[in-house]
């Protein structure tokens, strides 16, 4: 019987492990499930696998399926790109952006988005990509995107932006 029990806790801590690899911090699947909430995600075109069954207690995949996720690009164990272009995303951008420190690439353009561009997303210091041109954001840039070192494009056309820099483009290689 001990035997059994032993075996037993044995397989359930292996699945548990198998089940889990590769997903990515608790804090990053917040940021993506702030994501889908903050812009109306059951209405996307394409929302594939954020929520395919069996759900976790969040209403979401479970913890290792983000890479599944339409438009979410993880590596390793890490989000590392979100592209969810012309995909009927509605809502203003989370705040909680900021917390995928590995970010490099962000394209929310061609939807309707609204409300302003969070300064979190300063926050990204790997971001190379920031596309958010076609939405309907407005008020200032926030000057937290200075600290974007990495930034190779921005793309923000097509806004009701404010401010003397609303046409920037920046494109460095």
């Amino acid at each position: 019987m001990r035997q059994k029990i032993y075996l037993l806790f044995f397989f359930v801590l292996i699945s548990a492990a198998i089940f889990n690899y590769g997903a990515v911090p608790a804090s990053e699947r917040a940021a993506l499930i702030a994501l889908y909430n903050s812009t109306d995600g059951d209405h996307w075109w394409i929302n594939r696998g954020w929520k395919t069954p069996p759900l976790a207690a969040d209403g979401f995949a479970m913890p290792g399926t983000e890479k599944n996720w339409a438009g979410v690009i993880v590596s390793g164990d890490t989000v590392t790109g979100i592209s969810l272009y012309d995909n009927y995303v509605n809502g203003i951008i989370p705040p909680e952006l900021g917390n995928l420190s590995n970010l490099q690439s962000l394209n929310f353009s061609g939807n309707s988005l609204s409300g302003t561009i969070p300064p979190e997303l300063g926050n990204l210091s790997n971001l190379q990509k920031l596309i958010l041109s076609i939405n309907s954001l407005s008020g200032s840039i926030p000057p937290e995107l200075g600290n974007l070192s990495n930034l190779q494009t921005l793309g923000i056309r097509e806004n009701e932006l404010t401010g003397k820099s609303t046409r920037i483009s920046v494109r460095r290689r």
